[in-house]
């Protein structure tokens, strides 16, 4: 009887884990997220972890608007399936791909973690991208006029989160930032609608939690803040996300989340833009208490 308690406790310690979901950034792929997956299942025996195979290493150069549909259409019979809901873990790029799941389809994802993403945009361009595109070797000043082009916007997903903060192409940003200014609900995106930016924050406040991982070691990310939504001023001064306009007039539900103490916000140092996924104490003390 004494046996036939303990395997009862252990079979319901394990289905209380909701299934997780695992994103990859640009220039990765889902093998790369091996460690983490390895992680999560040592501390949580049991837990369903699916790491998604799509547009892998110079593939997920694609524009987000495209890749969208398809990772949804990986994604949704995984969320079908999990009645109780799921979690996302999602690095760099990935993070960007998530919150654009979680704002354009219905789902039920419980805890969104973000480990050092692009949310608030990018301004800078490293070796990790000029090694595939050359054109890119140039003083992030000048990219500006290229990376707000039809073309470029088309083409290339880094471009579709570029945020020049200067004031002479903050028009330009909104005009042609095909992701960015869209998933963020800007009013003065090119393709706003009142009625869609109304339904997308409703779902981003679905999240019970939001998690914002980075810290100052990442020299991909730029500004690292952005992972915290934080990002420059016309000046390149890091103004904190509870003071820009996005969260002050609460643009896609980030304030509300906020007030309602569903935003969680954790900064390492020393970790590389590669490694976010595979430091221990990152998993320890960032993320695995959010699984369960």
């Amino acid at each position: 009887m004494a046996l036939l308690l303990l395997l009862g406790a252990l079979t319901g310690a394990v289905s209380s884990y909701k299934p997780v979901i695992l994103v990859h950034g640009l220039l990765s792929q889902a093998s790369h997220l091996d460690i983490l997956e390895k992680h999560i299942i040592t501390a949580h025996p049991g837990t369903n972890v699916t790491k998604v195979h799509l547009y892998p290493e110079v593939e997920a150069f694609v524009s987000l608007t495209k890749q969208l549909t398809f990772w949804h259409r990986k994604i949704k019979p995984i969320m079908d399936e999990s009645k109780d809901g799921v979690h996302f873990i999602c690095h760099s790029q990935g993070g960007l791909i998530c919150q654009g799941l979680i704002e354009f389809y219905d789902h039920n994802v419980h805890n969104f973690i973000s480990l050092s993403a692009p949310l608030a945009g990018q301004f800078g361009v490293t070796s990790y991208i000029t090694r595939y595109l050359p054109f890119m070797k140039k003083r992030r000043e000048a990219l500006s006029r290229l990376m707000y082009t039809w073309i470029i916007q088309r083409e290339f997903s880094f471009s579709n989160y570029w945020k020049d903060p200067r004031r002479e192409y903050q028009a330009d940003y909104e005009k042609y930032a095909s992701y960015l200014p869209v998933v963020a609900n800007d009013p003065q995106a090119r393709e706003y609608n009142e009625t869609e930016a109304t339904t997308r924050k409703k779902r981003f406040i679905q999240l019970s939690n939001l998690v914002l991982v980075g810290g100052p070691g990442d020299t991909v990310i730029t500004p690292w803040q952005s992972s915290h939504y934080d990002f420059y001023d016309p000046m390149y001064n890091i103004i904190p996300m509870r003071k820009q306009k996005m969260f002050v007039d609460d643009w896609f539900g980030l304030r509300t989340l906020q007030e309602r103490g569903a935003v969680h916000t954790f900064t390492f140092d020393g970790v590389r833009h590669v490694d976010w996924h595979k430091n221990v104490t990152v998993f320890r003390e960032a993320i695995k208490q959010w699984l369960v």
